[in-house]
């Protein structure tokens, strides 16, 4: 069972980090790429002890030097003796009488939440997915449910304007009007019309002089 009581940090960075005067004049410099990076390590490593780079044996403070700073960041040793130096100058770091690193900036880049508040908000994160997923579905089925009476609209309105051109056919043919006729009889005996008119044509073909 997970420790409720546990604590998780991380860094938080604002869109604009790296547009800032200060990470810009970092990166302008030869090799300000790598500066960068080790600087955002360096932060990282010293969440938990709220900005301090330190290493705590039993009692006794030791403070990290330029090889061994340079293994925890996992980069070349003059590399990093010429990084902590630009650090000191522009104000990132202060190197303290007990040999201790501080990074004067993270106190306002760190976030950090218990065990149980990432808990709660997983659970939260949950509930809103599962409230969003049962809308979500409430509205693909109204959709479709609309989707269907356009059709039905659509061939009802087929029928009648094919009931329509029937109707015409069979007055212009001298039937009179048929207009009382059901669209579901007419419909049923649309074949019988055709054939009504077909014949009336014929008819008046031989009637003629």
């Amino acid at each position: 069972m997970a420790d409720r009581k546990k604590r998780y940090y991380w860094l938080k960075l604002k869109e604009d980090f790296f547009d800032e005067d200060t990470m810009k004049y970092i990166e302008e410099l030869p090799n300000g790429k790598e500066y960068s990076l080790i600087y955002l390590k360096m932060c990282l490593k010293s969440l938990k002890l709220d900005g301090y780079l330190k290493r705590v044996v039993g009692n006794t403070v030791i403070p990290y030097d330029i090889p061994t700073l340079s293994k925890l960041v996992n980069s070349n040793v003059d590399t990093v003796r010429v990084a902590m130096k630009i650090f000191e100058e522009i104000g990132l770091v202060s190197v303290l009488d007990s040999g201790e690193i501080y990074m004067s900036q993270l106190s306002e880049m760190i976030g950090s939440e218990t065990e149980a508040a990432k808990q709660k908000r997983i659970e939260r994160a949950n509930s809103d997915f599962a409230t969003l997923s049962h809308d979500s579905r409430k509205n693909v089925a109204q959709s479709i449910e609309k989707e269907k009476e356009k059709e039905i609209e659509l061939e009802t309105d087929t029928k009648q304007k094919s009931y329509s051109h029937i109707v015409a056919m069979f007055e212009n043919n001298g039937f009179g009007s048929v207009g009382g006729i059901s669209l579901k009889t007419s419909l049923m005996n649309s074949k019988t019309l055709l054939m009504k008119v077909i014949i009336v044509k014929q008819l008046k073909s031989y009637q003629k002089p």
